[in-house]
């Protein structure tokens, strides 16, 4: 009697690793395009990084110095450029 080279059940098994891989492979490259992009602190709606305020909820991410006109995050108490 001769055996077939691989079982369905190895077959199917080697076909679910590759899957997950590939799916392991999809996470974690949408996992980096989320780490790399800013959030809105309020909503977290992906925003890019020189908005002054978030598109979707309205919040104030950034304001001007009254001196130098730089960017400066809401939460800052003084300009550092200044």
């Amino acid at each position: 009697m001769i055996r077939p080279g691989k079982t369905l059940f190895e077959k199917y098994y080697e076909e679910i690793e590759e899957n997950l891989d590939t799916f392991n492979q999809i996470i974690e490259d949408k996992t980096r395009q989320c780490e790399a992009e800013d959030h809105c602190f309020s909503c977290e709606e992906p925003i890019s990084h020189n908005f002054k305020f978030c598109p979707k909820c309205k919040t104030v991410l950034k304001r001007e110095c009254f001196h130098c006109s730089k960017l400066l995050y809401s939460d800052w108490k003084v300009c550092p450029y200044c």
